[in-house]
């Protein structure tokens, strides 16, 4: 069994493109896309799934405004509650 792992800390670099190559090349391939923010290796590779479990990060975030510039806490505030809204806890 080979591991091919392929990591950057920049976007863009192709890594998604160069990892989806790689598995279409093997006869039987265990593929895991670990990017937290935007795993998207699935809209490229139409992958079976064999198992899905609910991830339950341990530590919830939390913003505190007092610490923010004024000028950040404006968008900051627009984005959470963007967010809330989109999680339907505040009403469109």
């Amino acid at each position: 069994m080979k591991e091919v792992v392929v990591i950057s800390g920049k976007g863009g670099t192709g890594k998604t493109s160069l990892t989806a190559c790689f598995a279409v090349l093997c006869e039987n391939a265990v593929v895991a896309d670990c990017d937290v923010d935007a795993a998207n290796l699935h809209l490229i590779l139409e992958p079976r799934e064999c198992d899905s479990f609910e991830f339950i990060s341990g530590v919830e975030a939390r913003v505190d405004l007092n610490n923010c510039s004024e000028s950040r806490s404006d968008t900051l505030t627009f984005i959470m509650l963007a967010v809330l809204k989109f999680e339907g806890i505040i009403a469109a």
